[in-house]
């Protein structure tokens, strides 16, 4: 009688079990369908939005600078009315500004693509909550935006605090979570930390590949990403042929004259150049001049990186005086209103690559006052030994001693050779 009463109870037991899980994966469906349907009207909206109040009666150009400033100016004209257009429905304000925020970054207005990402996440925190789905790819896109404006070491910090909070709620290979790894690791390669960098690009990669596809945009993204890594540590070939593969992927998806191709080839060129491989790198880099001056203009922030980038190349080679115009144009776009801006960790690298020429043509007092500048930025968005700011202060030294500042070079010459935590002179 025991025994079957006992039976009894755990029979009941796994009943009961059985329903809450029924219960459980019924509510999980309703709140999917609910979820679906949400994302559906807001999507509809949204297009709507795009289509008739934001391009409608824009005449749009395909190529250079009339298409940019057309597409500004239907932006911020759309932007003002859009807290009043969507004042009864936040979810849709939000993915109006989502979209927004995209478009912006390809503009690149960092900044109202900064305060869209920020207004859509604020919004979807306030209306489902810091860890829904929105929210956590509205804050990865805020600090992917964040890190555009040159803000890596913050950027990396909030996306550390962030991935695992997307893998608890969407899944460690989420098509979102794996976008905001990808934006850890180009942090990765930024912070020039390919140590920590690596494991995880290569992480990526392999989930991309076994859950999207060798073709999706994410895994091309993690691709090329892991190659920048690997040129970090000197992997030369394996790093050739994860741009290679990236390359030629991209072009079968969008054509060769694509921007997302372009940057997949500016950085086989940047491998090119730190290999040694001069006349390769240069030749690619002329290439990209032309494609992207035809396709986004003479004054994009793109083409200054390709021209200092292209400069450097010319510089290694001990051509200085061909890298100096081209020094100082792609300066000049970075300090313009659709540059980077001045206090961009950019801007400070084509200062101090631009003072390498300088001293190498003799003109040592320009060279130290484009340092000085360049390092006063580096000093706020590097970590004090990245690469890219020790540089600065060896050509720095070079630049002291040049005009007779022997005890200030000598100073800086000590802190250089001193252990890594000796506080900066």
């Amino acid at each position: 009688l025991c025994a079957g009463l006992i039976g009894t109870l755990i029979a009941l037991d796994r009943a009961r079990i059985a329903q809450a899980e029924t219960e459980a994966a019924l509510t999980r469906a309703r709140s999917a369908e609910a979820a679906a349907k949400r994302e559906a009207r807001v999507a509809a909206a949204v297009s709507t939005f795009l289509t008739e109040d934001l391009v409608g009666g824009v005449n749009v150009s395909i190529r250079g600078d009339a298409r940019q400033l057309t597409l500004l100016e239907a932006i911020r004209g759309a932007a003002d009315t859009i807290g009043e257009r969507f004042a009864d429905d936040p979810l849709t304000e939000a993915g109006v500004r989502m979209a927004l925020g995209e478009s912006l970054e390809n503009l690149a207005e960092r900044d109202a693509a900064q305060q869209n990402f920020d207004r859509a996440l604020a919004l979807y925190r306030d209306t489902l909550g810091s860890d829904s789905p929105e929210a956590l790819k509205a804050e990865a896109a805020a600090i992917n935006s964040r890190s555009h404006r040159g803000e890596r070491i913050e950027a990396q910090a909030q996306m550390r605090a962030l991935i695992p909070r997307m893998e608890a709620a969407l899944g460690p290979e989420h098509p979102a979570t794996l976008r905001a790894k990808n934006t850890l690791a180009i942090l990765y390669w930024l912070l020039n930390q390919p140590a920590e960098g690596v494991p995880l690009a290569e992480a990526i990669l392999a989930s991309a590949r076994r859950t999207l596809g060798a073709e999706h945009q994410v895994t091309l993204v993690a691709g090329n990403n892991l190659a920048r890594l690997y040129r970090q540590q000197q992997r030369f070939p394996e790093a050739e042929a994860l741009h290679r593969e990236s390359i030629e992927a991209r072009i079968r998806a969008h054509g060769p004259v694509n921007q997302l191709v372009f940057e997949a080839q500016n950085d086989l060129a940047g491998l090119y150049r730190a290999w040694g491989r001069y006349p390769e790198a240069e030749a690619s880099y002329r290439e990209l001049l032309a494609g992207y001056r035809e396709v986004l203009g003479p004054r994009h922030s793109s083409v200054a990186v390709v021209l200092n980038n292209l400069a450097r190349t010319l510089a290694n080679q001990g051509r200085h005086t061909e890298a100096l115009p081209l020094y100082t144009e792609a300066l000049q776009i970075s300090l313009s209103p659709t540059g980077f801006g001045a206090d961009h960790i950019n801007t400070a690298a084509f200062r101090a690559n631009q003072a390498i020429s300088e001293l190498a043509l003799g003109r040592a007092q320009v060279a130290r006052a484009l340092l000085i500048e360049a390092l006063t930025v580096m000093d706020q968005a590097l970590p004090e030994r990245h690469p890219q700011r020790l540089n600065a202060i060896g050509t720095l030294i070079d630049a002291e001693a040049a005009l007779g500042n022997h005890a200030r070079a000598s100073q800086l010459k000590g802190w250089l050779a001193a252990p890594a935590e000796t506080p900066a002179p």
